[in-house]
């Protein structure tokens, strides 16, 4: 019987290959005596992983995952802590809201996770060639409303002093 592509090993296989494997055979050689005398096909990359398991755990049958162990999920509550410190601060970095969870609470997920969190949780990042801060929906709409009244009051901005270097779109052709 052969195995198919991408297949996992049988026991019989396996033990076969440890059979040959005493006899101090190359992985070639154990693939070569797999295909000729028993008609398995097994790749080389196949058995080298399964010997370098054999090594590690003495086991022909593989270990079961217990649910939950190193799959950590955010719950609710994590994601509420994210939504607080967003709106302490929406500058917040997925590597610093990461840091935070890290030593608030002892929980280690990934940056993308964060990502997916933070956009599940209304947050979008706006970016271009430039980087900019995170905006909550609600932020949006509120400063779509005062840039459109700004628009339409025709506010030029000359009795206003800028003390940062943030540079606001009026329009597509000039930076105010």
């Amino acid at each position: 019987m052969a195995e198919q592509r991408g297949a996992r090993l049988s026991e019989e296989t396996k033990r076969r290959i440890l059979a040959i494997r005493k006899e101090e055979r190359s992985l070639g050689k154990i693939r070569s005596v797999l295909c000729l005398r028993y008609g398995v096909k097994v790749s080389r990359q196949g058995i080298y992983m399964f010997l370098k398991k054999w090594d590690r755990d003495q086991t022909l049958v593989r270990k079961t995952r217990v649910p939950g162990i190193g799959q950590t999920k955010l719950k609710e509550i994590h994601k509420d802590l994210i939504q607080m410190w967003q709106l302490e601060n929406d500058e917040l970095t997925c590597g610093e809201i990461r840091e935070k969870l890290k030593d608030s609470v002892g929980l280690d997920v990934s940056p993308a996770l964060i990502s997916k969190v933070r956009k599940d949780l209304g947050w979008q990042a706006k970016t271009g060639n430039r980087t900019c801060q995170l905006i909550s929906r609600k932020n949006v709409r509120e400063r779509l409303q005062w840039c459109l009244k700004a628009v339409e009051d025709k506010e030029d901005f000359k009795n206003v002093i800028f003390t940062d270097e943030t540079t606001v779109e009026m329009c597509l052709v000039e930076h105010y």
